[in-house]
């Protein structure tokens, strides 16, 4: 078997840079005129797990709609439209559609390969994974997952970027290591704060004294 493909990728309600935006994105899956300018001979995708397109985008744009995010001062509001609040996968098989459509064994070989990949989608994601689509209009056999954030605050697709929950794990562990070394010391995290500028100005003084 050749290399897998796998693209992750999440938007906002307001299109990017590239005019992409959830609206768009719903449109592209479900082979809207409009949208589908990359393909030659659009056909309607298949759903292979969960709802078709127009119901995750109903589900995406009412929640979207709806949310809301705590800022400073106790006040909430509503979710601005620039948020990611759609998070998309992605997954190419290594086989082009003629190849399957020829060979029957690569057909299992696909659809074997379609199932584990839904269930790592699934493990992925839970509940969040709303819906499962195959694109067989296009030269290779690959699937489009999407996934809506409807648990988490503010409708946050970061929360299912990897460099996002790394960077997160990432200084969790620092903060967790750093309270460690200063419970060790004798100090609290707010001792340490209190006693910072004390320290520095102690360090100043001394070198004063050097010189």
């Amino acid at each position: 078997m050749g290399y897998q493909f796998v693209h992750l990728e999440s938007f906002a309600r307001k299109p990017d840079a590239k005019g992409r935006g959830t609206s768009f994105i719903f449109a592209e899956a479900s082979r809207k005129p409009e949208a589908s300018l990359h393909v030659e001979n659009p056909a309607p995708p298949v759903v292979v797990y969960g709802v078709g397109m127009e119901a995750v985008q109903e589900i995406h744009d009412t929640a979207a709609a709806e949310a809301t995010i705590a800022v400073k001062g106790g006040h909430v509001r509503k979710v601005a439209k620039d948020k990611k609040t759609l998070h998309t996968v992605v997954a190419s098989y290594p086989a082009t559609m003629a190849e399957i459509r020829d060979d029957p064994a690569k057909r299992k070989e696909a659809e074997q390969w379609e199932r584990r990949t839904i269930s790592w989608l699934r493990s992925q994601y839970g509940d969040d994974l709303k819906s499962v689509i195959r694109h067989e209009d296009e030269e290779y056999f690959h699937i489009h997952a999407y996934v809506v954030p409807l648990d988490e605050p503010g409708m946050s697709a970061l929360k299912h970027h990897p460099g996002v929950t790394a960077k997160r794990t990432i200084m969790e562990s620092g903060k967790e290591a750093e309270d460690k070394r200063l419970s060790q010391r004798g100090l609290t995290p707010r001792t340490n704060r209190q006693c910072e500028n004390g320290r520095t100005a102690i360090i100043r003084r001394s070198l004063s004294r050097v010189d």
